[in-house]
Order: C-alpha cells, then sequence, then structure tokens
C-alpha cells in the first residue's frame, strides 16, 4: 500500500529497468512504515467501539462522555499503546473498566461490573485448581484454516478456562489472524474447536468444509466444533464474561453448568437495565440491542 511502497528509482532519480531519467521529482526511497498497536484502519475505529462498550456497560448513556473519554485516551502519551495493552489481557481489561469511566465519574457502577466479572473469574479458578488435564483448543474465525493470533482476547479466554491454546504455537501473525495450511492445522490436531462470535460460521457448514478440505483433527472426529451461542460473547464487549462462562460449559461439563440464558439476563439487567432478547440483540460491540439509544 501507500505506507510501505518502495519507489524503484537510483539516487540519481532514473529508472532502476531502462536507466532514463524521472522527470517527475519526489521522496527518495525509505524504509516501510508499519503501524503500531491500533494506529489507523479498522483496529483504531474498534478500539473506540471497545471503550465505547466498557462505558455503557458502566452506565453511561450520554454520547458526549464517551467523547471526552476517548479524547483522553488519545491526548494521554502512549494513550493508544495502552489502550491496546488494555483489551487485550483480562486482568487489564477488568482494571480499564473503572479507570475509563473514572474520567466522567461514572465509576460507582463500572465498580460493581469489575467486581462481578473478578468474582466469576475467582470461581472459575477456584474450580480449575485440581484439573490435571487440558484440552488442547483451537480458534478459528469463520473459516477451518484461518487462524486467530494467539494474543487475541479469544484465545485469552481459552487460557482463563483452564486449556491450552493451539493458537499460541502458531508462529505466524497477522490481523486479527492468518491463514495457515491444511498440514499445520493436522498437526496441531486440536481437540475442541471453537469459531469466534466476531467473524462466527455454522457448525454444520464448518464442519462439513473441514471434511471436504482434508482436515483430520480429534475435534472434528468426535465433532467437538462449538459458537457462541450470541454476538460478541469473546471479544470487544464486557459480554465475554459470558462467554467465558460458554467456554467453561463445553470444555468441563463435569464441573460447570452456567445456565447461559438465566447468566445473560441478570448481566443485561445488572449493566443494560434491559432485558436481554434475543430477538433484539446486533453486532455492535458497544449497543447491547438493535433499538439501543442515546440519551
Amino acid at each position: 500500500g501507500a505506507k510501505t511502497r518502495i519507489i524503484n528509482s537510483s539516487p540519481e532519480g532514473r529508472c532502476l529497468q531502462c536507466h532514463n531519467t524521472v522527470s517527475i521529482p519526489g521522496l527518495q526511497p525509505r524504509d516501510g512504515y508499519k503501524e503500531k498497536s491500533f494506529e489507523g484502519g479498522y483496529p483504531f475505529t474498534r478500539a473506540l467501539e471497545m471503550v465505547q462498550a466498557i462505558l455503557i456497560t458502566s452506565g453511561v448513556d450520554r454520547l458526549s462522555d464517551v467523547v471526552k473519554v476517548w479524547e483522553k485516551i488519545i491526548s494521554d502519551q502512549n494513550g493508544l499503546e495502552n489502550l491496546h495493552h488494555d483489551v487485550n489481557s483480562i486482568s487489564r481489561y477488568i482494571a480499564a473498566i473503572p479507570k475509563f469511566a473514572g474520567y466522567i465519574g461514572a465509576d460507582e457502577k463500572a465498580n460493581e461490573l469489575a467486581q462481578y466479572m473478578q468474582a466469576k473469574i475467582d470461581a472459575i479458578n477456584a474450580r480449575l485448581v485440581n484439573v490435571t488435564y487440558r484440552p488442547r483448543v483451537y480458534y478459528a474465525m469463520g473459516k477451518p484454516l484461518f487462524c486467530l493470533n494467539g494474543e487475541r482476547f479469544e484465545n485469552q479466554l481459552v487460557t482463563a478456562a483452564g486449556a491450552i491454546s493451539l493458537n499460541k504455537e502458531v508462529n505466524e501473525a497477522g490481523r486479527p489472524g492468518v491463514t495457515i495450511s491444511l498440514e499445520e492445522l493436522n498437526r496441531l490436531n486440536p481437540e475442541v474447536i471453537f469459531i469466534s462470535s466476531f467473524i462466527s460460521n455454522n457448525i454444520e457448514d464448518f464442519y462439513h468444509e473441514c471434511l471436504i478440505k482434508g482436515i483430520k483433527v480429534a475435534a472434528v472426529r468426535s465433532r467437538r466444533i462449538f459458537n457462541h451461542p450470541y454476538p460478541n460473547w469473546d471479544f470487544g464487549s464486557p459480554r465475554w464474561i459470558l462467554g467465558l462462562m460458554n467456554i467453561v460449559n463445553i470444555l468441563y461439563p463435569d464441573l460447570f453448568d452456567y445456565d447461559m440464558l438465566e447468566e445473560a439476563q441478570h448481566f443485561y439487567s445488572s449493566f443494560y437495565n434491559t432485558d436481554f432478547d434475543p430477538e433484539h440483540l446486533n453486532l455492535s460491540f458497544a449497543k447491547p440491542v438493535n433499538n439501543w439509544r442515546w440519551k
């Protein structure tokens, strides 16, 4: 693209192929620029939407307050770099909830949310303490061979659920992931496959694509392929706590039996002040239902 293309001319301004003088003046060749963290493009806008999601769940209902927090983050030195780390670590994400809400004096509800999420994680950890066998889990985005980056939040949830994240063993990286080879996936041999709720897929379609492509892993043989029942339960929104409960239900059915509809209803009534109605959900990280409006 424009940020990385090298100009093919000599220091004297001659074409490197035909050696004629290039009559159009311009910059000399320079190293390509690599964006960091949330600089530019959709990662930046998604990051702002994640902040919005945190604030809405913390009881903020005015867009002007959200803008104030955005301005604070962007104007701080290393603000975007810190934001990148805040939303890619479970512990830092929880700590960021009262931090962001505190910028506009909305930390009371934010503290309640953070305490609720931490209590759920502590309860899960307490039940996992004596688990000796950790299932091998692979997280795909939409298609079987599209491997999410190992550091993505979905894979943080896998680790928090006491499992082995195979995505962390893939050396290649992309944004938000990379297409791996059939041989690589077969070598990883996951016992369980999760499909990201960010770009999801029908489980039956996913399974049949695995068969067509010749993916011969334990998860396909046992048909242990899962997605989340509702959007944004594993990335972006604080609703990822529901995704974590769903993951441990699947991985350790003898230890966990969370009623996910009941848990979702509690989350929505406590932090969105509305009922959980699957008919009115949308794909937004931030807005909990499709008829949600700012005051």
